[in-house]
């Protein structure tokens, strides 16, 4: 599951813990440490990235980014929320097989 969230993509495997950079952007002594993250990531993941171009891709166009992703990140199911529409939900709506659905989500089968 690709999230473009950097720590969902570090808990999941996408980043190597070794190679992520966090700095401390506000003090213990600070109300903004209690407020906000006080910490950030320096060198971000390329996943948010991966994300968005996954997003816009359709699946059935094999010159498309999305139909080179899915493999090589080895992608079983996407999740569809419902309240967002981007293409490629549309493509996959047209070729893929509807694994669950609430009415809020969808899981379409990849494969």
């Amino acid at each position: 599951m690709l999230t473009g969230v950097g720590a969902a993509d570090l808990a999941y495997g996408f980043v190597e813990p070794g190679k992520v950079e966090v700095k401390q952007i506000y003090s213990s002594t600070s109300l903004g440490y209690y407020r906000h993250d006080p910490y950030t990531v320096v060198n971000h993941s390329y996943t948010d990235w991966h994300v968005a171009h996954i997003l816009d891709g359709d699946i059935n166009d094999k010159r498309s980014r999305v139909y080179r992703l899915i493999p090589e990140f080895n992608l079983s199911f996407y999740a569809e929320n419902k309240d967002i529409r981007d293409r490629l939900s549309l493509s996959v709506q047209q070729t893929k097989d509807l694994y669950y659905d609430n009415g809020k989500i969808g899981i379409w089968k990849l494969d």
